[in-house]
């Protein structure tokens, strides 16, 4: 009986790992993104001016 608690324990936590990992490259692809996004806009801010200061 002990062992039994003790596997649905461990499977309990592996189940609540699982769901963090799942959890995180979510935030760092959206984080990835964002700063993909805003290198895109500084770039193209730069092209302007640099065109429009010719």
């Amino acid at each position: 009986m002990n062992e039994n608690q003790d596997l649905q324990e461990i499977k309990d936590r592996l189940t609540q790992i699982e769901a963090k990992l799942e959890k995180k490259p979510s935030f760092l692809r959206n984080f990835l993104m964002g700063l993909g996004i805003v290198f895109i806009l500084m770039f193209l801010i730069g092209i302007l001016q640099f065109i429009t200061k010719n």
